[in-house]
């Protein structure tokens, strides 16, 4: 282990046969929160395809940096309230930490479990809030870190919603000049989980946060 002393913290890096270096922040002797015993889980839009492109990119940045990733299968399970309930129920909502990925109704199923669960992150794309015929109008997830992006063109989710949820939960927003499907944003999209994450193993922050807007 090659350990870098900084001013009071100690950044550690951790070398294994099995993978990619993973990345734990110290301070004193309490450990903050480390990549390679994180579980990034990414729940997908209304087909329930996990392997879309946009969402095979978040799956390997986060491989990348050495999180264990999930993608939910959902194409057999169209209730988002389904999924939801099947998610809580299996082993996997027991992982000690957690991160949340999800896009339009995958954004919602994330947002309702980050509800009854405490998770570590919370990241959405063009997420399905405050609307009918969803059965949770108003969640209210528990989560150290909350970033979404959402399209100034979106035709199915107004972004007025995003402004909204992110207001309300001091998380980040950042817009873009792009429709619901967020399909010419791969590059942006990149960029702003892989910052995400690395803001997600720097040391913790306290809970009460303030909402931050930014036009890409």
């Amino acid at each position: 282990m090659q350990r870098i002393r900084a001013s009071a913290r100690i950044l550690a890096y951790e070398t294994s046969l099995a993978g990619p270096p993973s990345i734990i922040y110290i301070v004193g002797n309490e450990a903050i929160m480390k990549a390679s015993e994180t579980t990034v889980v990414i729940f997908p839009g209304g087909s329930g395809n996990a392997n879309t492109p946009k969402l095979s990119l978040l799956s390997e940045i986060a491989r990348r940096k050495g999180f264990k990733t999930e993608a939910i299968d959902s194409s057999q399970i169209p209730n988002p309230e389904d999924r939801i309930q099947l998610f809580l129920g299996s082993s996997l909502s027991k992982s000690r930490q957690l991160v949340l990925a999800g896009s339009s109704m995958g954004g919602y199923v994330a947002t309702v479990v980050a509800d009854a669960l405490d998770v570590d992150g919370l990241f959405l794309l063009a997420p399905v809030l405050y609307l009918e015929p969803y059965e949770n109008l108003d969640p209210r997830p528990k989560s150290r870190r909350i970033s979404v992006i959402h399209g100034t063109k979106d035709e199915v989710v107004p972004l007025e919603h995003s402004e909204r949820f992110t207001e309300r939960f001091g998380a980040d927003l950042h817009t873009v000049e792009d429709t619901h499907s967020l399909g010419e944003q791969a590059d942006v999209i990149s960029a702003i989980f892989s910052e995400f994450l690395n803001e997600l193993i720097k040391p913790n922050q306290p809970l009460q946060r303030t909402a931050t807007s930014r036009r890409l």
